[in-house]
């Protein structure tokens, strides 16, 4: 296999607005994750649905690891 040598390297500036854009975005899904995780019920409460009881509190947690996956 033959390297490419018109191969560059490509950095995200901090002062480009895009690269504030990916950050609080993955600052809103790190920290909804981390409140299903945390606080199953409060997780529900901000998107509007009842929470579950028993152990369906589980799937809330789930969702949690899934955001923070």
């Amino acid at each position: 296999m033959a390297e490419n040598s018109n191969t560059t390297l490509q950095s995200l500036s901090w002062a480009e607005p895009s690269t504030w854009a990916v950050v609080a975005l993955s600052a809103v899904f790190l920290s909804l994750g981390g409140l299903f995780i945390a606080l199953p019920a409060a997780g529900a409460a901000i998107f509007g649905i009842p929470a579950p009881s028993g152990v369906s509190v589980g799937y809330l947690r789930a969702i949690g690891f899934r955001d923070i996956a």
